[in-house]
């Protein structure tokens, strides 16, 4: 199955690696599980890996399946809108009320929560 994402080198960590203890009393490494996309895709058959991806979070916002069964979700068009409207010029002042935000993601993540009405 073929993954899209939004960023073209985009990275997810589903299991992180951890330590556990052998019966010896011997620490082993746990390997966890990363997906990397490249040139904005990733394409797998594994099952349950497939399902693992579908299960987060992210899927929808950040990555969806390019088979047609899944496209972006009202909250990643929301992002999406106003990673747009961050990226212009007037890169700090809200469109919709007077805040000013210190920084890029400050003023993506005030449309988010205080205008997502007005994002679409």
């Amino acid at each position: 199955m073929l993954f899209i994402a939004r960023k073209k080198s985009y990275k997810i960590i589903l299991t992180p690696k951890r330590f556990m203890l052998s019966r010896d009393g011997e620490k082993v490494l746990m390997p966890g599980v990363k997906v990397a996309f490249q040139s904005f895709q990733f394409e797998t058959e594994d099952e349950k890996l497939i399902k693992e991806l579908k299960e987060t979070r992210y899927f929808g916002v950040d990555y969806w399946a390019a088979e047609g069964e899944s496209k972006p979700t009202e909250e990643g068009k929301v992002l999406e809108s106003a990673r747009k409207q961050a990226s212009e010029d007037t890169l700090r002042a809200c469109p919709h009320c007077a805040f000013n935000a210190q920084s890029k993601i400050g003023l993506i993540s005030h449309i988010r929560h205080k205008h997502p009405e007005q994002t679409s």
